[in-house]
């Protein structure tokens, strides 16, 4: 009885791992890149599956290695033509997905590989979501690739608005550095400073007011 029982643990193991000849499907491909298990993507585009592959809300398996930090899947991909300035259906990029993260590293190599950091009229750009999860380090980055410090959200929010909400004071000094405009408004009329002081953030309201803010 004891032998029946092994026997079948060992069979049922066996089942359980994918042969290497084994057909790769899309939601395996997906799932692997989303968990950072290079080996399925990379075995799956090597067999011939789409190095563009993704969901029906466009999200890539660029994408997904570069929200994940996954470095070394960014750049099999990209070595392999992933089209780096592909979007989802609501206008992200895996640029703009790796600056919302904080991955430098992926974003160096996204640049390199042709990404935008600057977006086109109606969608955010890569220093919007930097400047609102306060990743002061990706927008030195950005910025230093020549990412513009008054780009606009759809709804004409700029990196400064944002910042100063949220209280990222370094990155409002360095936004401040590279020429943003503390004047500019978005489509309700509010202004960085408004937002800075409204949230309690007098040290920026401070900064606002020196480079002109009223």
């Amino acid at each position: 009885m004891r032998f029946r029982t092994l026997a079948l643990a060992a069979l049922l193991a066996c089942l359980s791992v994918t042969p290497a000849h084994a057909a790769i499907s899309l939601d395996d491909l997906l799932n692997a890149a989303d968990l950072g298990n290079n080996t399925v993507v990379m075995e799956g585009v090597r067999r011939g599956m789409d190095v563009d592959s993704c969901d029906e809300a466009g999200l890539s398996l660029l994408m997904r290695a570069s929200r994940e930090g996954n470095i070394e899947l960014v750049d099999f991909l990209l070595r392999n033509r992933a089209n780096v300035r592909a979007r989802t259906s609501w206008g992200d990029t895996a640029i703009l997905l790796a600056s919302q993260k904080g991955h430098t590293n992926v974003i160096a190599r996204l640049i390199e590989g042709g990404a935008e950091v600057n977006a086109a009229p109606k969608n955010w750009s890569p220093i919007l979501y930097a400047a609102m999860e306060g990743h002061t380090a990706v927008v030195r980055q950005l910025l230093d690739k020549g990412a513009n410090p008054n780009a606009r959200a759809p709804s004409l929010l700029t990196p400064l608005m944002i910042a100063s909400r949220g209280g990222h004071i370094d990155i409002v000094r360095l936004l401040l550095a590279a020429k943003a405009d503390p004047h500019l408004t978005n489509d309700r009329g509010d202004t960085a400073l408004g937002w800075a002081l409204a949230a309690g953030n007098t040290q920026i309201g401070d900064l606002l007011k020196a480079a002109g803010a009223k």
